[in-house]
């Protein structure tokens, strides 16, 4: 029995020592890869930013909710054009209208094209879409398409009308509404307009009835795309480290499949209806 009690103990002593220096030398890597990616990032002439860390980089000062106020608490800090690692992804915050000027119009050749994200892979159908393209040939032409058939002076007067009905009828919806002293919520109702524009746009009719088949079919789309403006404004830590994709930590990429998957199902049921 004393014996066993001794193997244990020398064995616990054992295991000791080894948790400590391995805890010493991930610490020691730590420390080297930070200061070898503040090396590397000053010898890239880049705009000042928040301290980066091995493989997240500035992710853990910019967090994942409300980065619009930490941008703004940043820039106070490192000035109106900043540097942000975040992954893989080089990031610059322009925060003076001098600057946005500079990028957007003068420069906007060189700042025009869009990095790859889940969003345009699944919801921009493989990045062939004109808002998740990346600048070229293919992208010019939808550009032109839309010019021409879609934001074109005669197109945009022929809608003119259905736009004017829409809102006059939401304003003497609202004025009805106040008159009988109800709760107005103006989320719902700038929602009941834009599916009662895009409606008639596409079907001609509104379908005010919600049991009609193409009213639920409009009320579920409506949804689909609600949700896709929200996963693609989202921070989704696969698009800054694809080592973690097959992780899908904030379960983003899952949810990206599935509207991809049902707004696509609904413009080939929209093709395929007489």
């Amino acid at each position: 029995m004393r014996a066993l009690e001794e193997v244990m103990r020398r064995l616990n002593s054992v295991w000791a020592v080894s948790s400590t220096s391995l805890l010493i030398a991930l610490v020691s890597i730590a420390v080297w890869l930070y200061h070898f990616s503040q090396r590397q990032r000053r010898s890239r002439d880049l705009p000042p930013g928040p301290t980066e860390w091995p493989l997240v980089g500035s992710l853990l000062s910019v967090g994942f909710q409300y980065r619009h106020r930490t941008f703004a608490r940043l820039a106070s800090k490192y000035g109106p054009l900043m540097h942000l690692s975040l992954g893989t992804a080089d990031v610059i915050v322009v925060s003076s209208p001098e600057i946005a000027m500079e990028v957007l119009k003068t420069k906007d050749a060189e700042w025009s094209s869009r990095p790859p994200s889940s969003a345009g892979k699944y919801i921009g159908f493989d990045f062939h879409s004109m808002d998740f393209a990346p600048n070229g040939a293919h992208w010019r032409h939808l550009r032109k398409i839309c010019a021409t058939h879609v934001f074109s002076p005669a197109r945009i007067k022929a809608q003119t009308q259905i736009r004017r009905q829409e809102f006059l009828a939401m304003v003497d919806n609202i004025l009805s509404a106040s008159q009988r002293g109800e709760i107005i919520n103006f989320r719902s109702v700038c929602d009941s307009v834009s599916l009662n524009i895009i409606s008639r746009l596409l079907f001609g009719n509104k379908y005010t009835h919600s049991d009609h088949p193409i009213a639920k079919e409009m009320h579920s789309f409506m949804e689909d795309v609600k949700e896709a403006v929200v996963l693609i404004g989202a921070l989704i830590v696969s698009d800054l480290v694809p080592l973690l994709d097959w992780l899908d930590l904030q379960g983003y990429d899952r949810r990206v499949k599935r509207v991809s998957k049902k707004i696509r199902e609904s413009l080939q049921a929209h093709n395929r209806r007489p």
